[in-house]
């Protein structure tokens, strides 16, 4: 009740700001960072939200490459899972592959995380030079996922780094049975 009442004196309602939230995120996934950066920029001072906020504009500051205000944001974020991905990825971009690695698997222990966190430890494994490992991860978050954008493309490089054309030409159907649209 106390949040309706809230809502009923701002005279904006908390929805609204979800709503721009989630708006800014797909505006990210589809490549339009300034979009989303204005969306965020255009949400109010006072923030109902501030974790969800302060994720959002880590994604963004990631897509851009500012790895200091990512770093500023992430302090104000809280510990979830979705900022364990987060720090993962901050990591990551700063060539701190053992962080990244710790960060990804607490991730992965969400279930609303496992899929992309996963599909980071793969690429990791990749870039260290260990394709057994990366097909050992990824795998089992292909099977929940099996035309996820990032870990089929990974499995592939695993399998054919360890000369299994097969597995790579499976993968690769597999992954275009799933989504058709993107053999196009």
């Amino acid at each position: 009740e106390a949040a309706l009442a809230e809502e009923a004196t701002n005279g904006r309602p908390t929805g609204d700001e979800s709503f721009g939230l989630r708006l800014a995120e797909l505006q990210l996934r589809l490549g339009a960072l300034d979009a989303a950066r204005n969306l965020l920029e255009a949400l109010p001072e006072e923030r109902a939200r501030p974790a969800q906020h302060a994720r959002v504009a880590a994604e963004i500051h990631l897509a851009a490459g500012d790895l200091a205000a990512v770093e500023e944001v992430l302090e104000r974020a809280g510990e979830t899972p979705q900022t364990a991905y987060l720090h993962g990825r901050l990591a990551e971009a700063r060539g701190d592959g053992e962080e990244a690695e710790r960060q990804y698997r607490t991730a992965a222990e969400e279930p609303s995380e496992y899929v992309r966190a996963t599909a980071r430890l793969g690429v990791l494994a990749l870039r260290e030079g260990e394709a057994e490992q990366a097909i050992e991860v990824l795998e089992p978050a292909r099977a929940q996922a099996p035309g996820h954008a990032e870990i089929v493309p990974a499995l592939i490089e695993a399998y054919l780094e360890e000369d299994q054309l097969d597995e790579a030409a499976r993968v690769a159907t597999e992954a275009l049975e799933a989504r058709p649209e993107a053999a196009e």
